[in-house]
């Protein structure tokens, strides 16, 4: 399953195995709020938000997932019902990161781009508007190791970890998309994709045995 947020205020859970290209997008004529050109693949659609929605976090069962945006607000959905569950206020300005830690806790943090947890816990990869990811030690916050190349000065880009926490994978504003080693933090790979396009975030499938994962950008 892909879940994807948007400007237009809405979530949607996909099934990608029944998408087709063809029906990739709503017309003109339904508007950017309609989900009638979504159809195809369109399990569940999750509708709180008042502005865009930045970032969405799954907790580790998918049972349910966070979501924070431009409304200042963080939200706790039920995958399933397509309700939400709990709803946090007190930020100043728009939530840029959200994710689960501990026993489920939401853990957001506002001037960054993305925090993800890596699988056993310990470390938290962190993006930033300098052009560069940082892996910090969850417990002392040592920073463990940091990864550049791309460019990420202006917009909101995600990355995340990959190969079971061996790599790291984001974006960057330049249209490419890099892969780094997670130890030693070299780059490993980089691939042009959107166009050229700001690649604004990408995704790792870690069902078992599944070495596929997806981007999204502004193209």
């Amino acid at each position: 399953m892909v879940l994807t947020g948007a400007s237009d205020r809405t979530i949607r859970l996909f099934n990608p195995l029944k998408a087709s290209v063809e029906n990739a997008e709503p017309t003109q004529r339904e508007g950017a709020g309609s989900t009638k050109g979504f159809s195809a693949g369109l399990v569940q659609s999750y509708s709180a938000h008042g502005y865009e929605v930045l970032d969405i976090a799954v907790t580790s069962d998918n049972a349910r997932f966070a979501s924070v945006g431009g409304d200042r607000q963080v939200f706790l959905w039920d995958v399933a019902q397509g309700k939400t569950l709990k709803r946090w206020t007190g930020h100043s300005g728009r939530i840029n990161a959200v994710d689960f830690g501990g026993e489920g806790s939401v853990v957001v943090s506002e001037p960054i781009n993305s925090v993800q947890q890596t699988r056993d816990g310990n470390a938290l990869l962190v993006s930033t508007l300098d052009s560069t990811i940082r892996l910090f030690d969850k417990g002392n916050g040592q920073l463990l190791q940091s990864y550049t190349g791309h460019a990420n000065k202006k917009y909101r880009i995600r990355s995340t970890l990959a190969q079971a926490d061996a790599a790291v994978i984001s974006g960057s504003e330049d249209g490419a998309i890099f892969i780094w080693d997670v130890l030693d933090g070299r780059v490993v790979e980089k691939l042009q994709a959107h166009g050229g396009n700001v690649v604004s975030a990408v995704s790792w499938n870690c069902a078992l045995g599944r070495k596929e994962w997806a981007s999204a950008g502004s193209d």
